[in-house]
């Protein structure tokens, strides 16, 4: 009897069980804050209002009826993710089997060229047989992803798996908003960025007898021009005219793709920066001073203090070996490091004649 009491005092002092941490309403929200995502947020509200009264809820400052409606959304989602999950382990799978056989071919031809009646030089001998045996491992290495024994095998696998099916819930969008049309309206359209490539269009022009970019007509269009060219627009379409230079200015096509400024570009990219011309010599001086060269040759061999140097000179001019680029603005320094704005599509660019 006294065993049974004491079995029952414990089972009382089991179920008083006292939390470890009171919740209240700046708890909470302190908590929910913390959290990166929306979807985040939401799931824990949610998972505060599981097992809690109407009461309880208003207590920590959660909505009863948003909590009602997220919890159906809540487990579609997780009903989503699950199939992705299974999603993406039938699509590494498959990966991983056609990378394989593709392997296996390009094995089974490097073992053909060895069977072929043909004399081979030793050296070249010697580099099919080494992209056999490095062939043979990567096969090999695949195989034991496809029915892994070790735990580093295992792991790996896990992770494509893991890597594939977050791509595929981002793709999805499954823990985010849908795409709609919410939102303020872009103060520059798709008719301001096809009438800021034609004006660029009309003004760069390519040189026929050159690889890229070199000579120009009148003046070139520059990034700070962009901004007065989009409010010309915008005010003979009666529009409102904008402020921000970069924001005509994230029209044009980004430098770099990987870059955190590429995130900021839309649009459809018609308008690059190309490097200046001549660019790729590095040995190249500036055209300034070519120009001074030429003219410091023609004084020294034709003018009167150069004597009889004059009747044994020829002055064959040439294309334009040295030329002033007109519309720089630059005061004839860093020519090289400057960028040129033109337009993306170089087939759209006038040619001039050969």
């Amino acid at each position: 009897m006294d065993i049974f009491l004491d079995f029952i005092s414990q089972e009382k002092e089991y179920l008083q069980f006292t939390p470890r941490i009171q919740l209240d309403k700046w708890l909470v929200e302190s908590i929910l804050n913390t959290f990166d995502s929306e979807w985040d947020r939401l799931v824990g509200r949610v998972l505060l209002g599981l097992d809690r009264s109407r009461k309880e809820l208003k207590h920590l400052g959660i909505n009863e009826e948003d909590v009602t409606k997220n919890t159906e959304k809540v487990l579609n989602v997780v009903e989503d993710i699950s199939q992705a999950n299974i999603t993406a382990k039938e699509q590494v799978e498959l990966h991983l089997q056609e990378k394989m056989k593709s392997l296996e071919d390009q094995l089974q031809k490097k073992k053909d060229l060895i069977k072929q009646k043909v004399t081979w030089p030793q050296y070249i001998l010697n580099d099919i047989k080494s992209s056999i045996t490095d062939l043979k491992g990567r096969v090999a290495d695949i195989d034991n992803l496809l029915s892994p024994e070790t735990s580093a095998h295992k792991q790996r696998l896990n992770q494509m798996r893991k890597r594939k099916a977050s791509q595929i819930v981002e793709e999805k969008r499954y823990k985010r908003r849908k795409l709609t049309n919410q939102g303020a309206p872009r103060k520059i359209n798709d008719e301001e960025e096809e009438f800021l490539a034609k004006c660029i269009e009309d003004k760069a022009t390519y040189h026929g007898r050159r690889h890229d970019l070199v000579m120009y007509t009148n003046r070139r269009v520059k990034s700070r021009d962009l901004l007065n060219i989009a409010n010309y627009r915008l005010l003979k379409s009666g529009k409102k005219m904008i402020k921000s230079a970069t924001t005509v200015y994230n029209r044009c096509k980004p430098k770099s793709k990987r870059s955190i400024q590429a995130k900021k570009h839309i649009g459809k990219s018609l308008m690059c920066f190309k490097k200046p011309p001549k660019a790729e010599d590095k040995d190249n001086e500036n055209t300034h001073y070519q120009r001074a060269h030429v003219k410091n040759i023609k004084m020294s061999l034709f003018s009167e203090s150069a004597g009889t140097v004059k009747d044994y000179s020829l002055l064959h001019s040439m294309d334009d070996k040295a030329y002033l680029r007109p519309g720089t603005g630059e005061g004839f320094a860093g020519a090289q490091k400057r960028k040129i704005l033109t337009v993306a599509d170089a087939e759209k660019a006038r040619k001039l004649p050969k």
